[in-house]
């Protein structure tokens, strides 16, 4: 009976192993919810702070049962979340979102990402030209290079400039694309 039970708590012990490898991920950016201390965007490994929306399955995206958040997307890793910043901007670029519009400059790309009614928009733009150099009014191209600054000077808006947001975060979430 004895080599019963220890087979028995052998086989428990694997089984949990193998829950934590497979979940780990999805587990620690559960536990990374609950710290108060972040921004939001830290928190959910969200850097743009994309809002949830059921018709969206993002890579790395943390199920719903998981999340405490429920207003804002939440994803296993800071790379996964750039990813979907970075191709959510590039939709904008080429009008692939619901209204069909092409946001190409920084200054239309912002007001639809970050809408008055809900922001300080014209800040943001202003914060987003300081860190870029770029001018409000000026086309932008959807190159590897400028999708990364451009995630990456919205994610030091939407995340108060917190250090994990680094440009390298956004470097290996383009390479996830």
């Amino acid at each position: 009976m004895s080599k019963i039970v220890e087979l028995g708590k052998l086989t428990i012990s694997i089984l949990l192993i193998v829950l934590i490898l497979v979940f780990r991920k999805p587990i620690l950016a559960m536990i990374k919810q609950f710290n108060t201390n972040m921004p939001k965007s830290v928190r959910n490994n969200n850097p743009g702070n994309i809002r949830n929306s059921e018709s969206n399955r993002w890579i790395g995206e943390v199920p719903s049962t998981l999340r405490k958040d429920k207003e804002f997307e939440v994803f296993t890793t800071m790379e996964y979340g750039a990813r979907a910043m970075i191709k959510l901007l590039r939709n904008y670029m080429h009008g692939k979102v619901f209204d069909k519009v092409k946001y190409n400059t920084l200054e239309t790309i912002i007001f639809r990402w970050a809408p008055p009614h809900e922001n300080d928009t014209a800040a943001y733009v202003r914060e987003v030209q300081s860190l870029t150099g770029w001018k409000a009014g000026e086309k932008l191209e959807d190159d590897r290079e400028t999708l990364i600054t451009l995630a990456w000077a919205m994610a030091q808006v939407e995340g108060a400039k917190h250090p994990s947001l680094t440009k390298d975060v956004f470097e290996r979430g383009y390479a996830l694309l």
